[in-house]
């Protein structure tokens, strides 16, 4: 087992007995949260290639478990590309590990459904963050942005989202991270609504997603370093050639230039060419 998969693997027991601890009413020792994410900080402050590596993870984690973690390392990514102090990338780490612990009090017919959520179902789910901004809150051992980081990652900058239908600079700091982190695994992840998507299609919404929804200031620092991650990587396309992306237009940056074999395939001109797997 490699270095990332021994963290990896060691963020997921804490998300995963947190997560059990809550659901079955037991004693939480934060300490270990806090422990952790200051491990896994210092783990990912000496490692530059975060998102290439959780996305060559075989992960066969539960999703529910997982995705803390995911959203946690994307969220510490996305921190240090703004320039976030040491300190303030431990927190952002711990809130996505804490950020959808309030799905423990959520019914698993409901969390595992695959198929479309009943508005009833909808509105539960929809209650998640303020679930566990209460649980949290209750404990008495976490900071404000920690807090209100888990109440506000599914508020929108349109004031369309939830629970509190914040707008703009109303909605916190790390909520702002998380909701971009959240998507962006969401999408690349198998879940029990659907298939992933590959990071280009998940860079695109989110793309289309900074017009209104989310922090547009953000998404710019997360659109600017996620093309650098995929220099060099091997992808096929929707014709099943495989080639290496080998240049990424700013302008366009989920179309880079791809060169399979003999040739360069340009996919902002071959608007009809994809990609659809990432192999490395």
């Amino acid at each position: 087992m490699s270095d990332f998969e021994e963290i990896y693997e060691y963020s997921v027991m804490i998300s995963k007995n947190l997560f059990e601890d809550i659901r079955f009413s037991r004693q939480i020792n934060f300490d270990h949260i806090k422990i952790g994410s200051e491990k896994i900080c210092d783990y990912l402050y000496l490692n530059a290639n975060i998102l290439i590596m959780l996305h060559s993870v075989e992960d066969k984690n539960p999703y529910l478990y997982s995705h803390p973690v995911k959203v946690a390392f994307i969220s510490y990514a996305i921190g240090k590309w703004m320039n976030l102090g040491r300190d303030e990338l431990s927190r952002l780490v711990c809130t996505g590990i804490v950020h959808d612990i309030g799905k423990a009090k959520v019914r698993d017919s409901i969390l595992n459904k695959p198929e479309k959520l009943t508005e009833a179902e909808m509105n539960i789910m929809k209650n998640h963050p303020l679930m566990g901004y209460r649980i949290l809150t209750g404990l008495n051992v976490l900071d404000t942005d920690i807090l209100l980081g888990v109440l506000s990652h599914h508020e929108r900058q349109n004031g369309t989202g939830y629970p509190r239908n914040q707008i703009g600079d109303q909605i916190n700091k790390f909520g702002k991270i998380l909701a971009i982190a959240d998507i962006y695994d969401a999408m690349t992840s198998k879940t029990p609504y659907h298939d992933k998507v590959t990071p280009f299609k998940a860079i695109e919404e989110i793309y289309q997603l900074s017009f209104g929804l989310l922090d547009p200031q953000i998404c710019q620092v997360f659109l600017k370093n996620m093309s650098n991650f995929y220099y060099g990587s091997v992808v096929r396309l929707n014709d099943e050639r495989v080639g290496e992306i080998v240049y990424v237009n700013q302008e366009e940056r989920t179309k880079p230039l791809i060169h399979c074999e003999d040739e360069y395939i340009n996919l902002t001109q071959e608007r009809n060419l994809e990609i659809v797997e990432m192999l490395n």
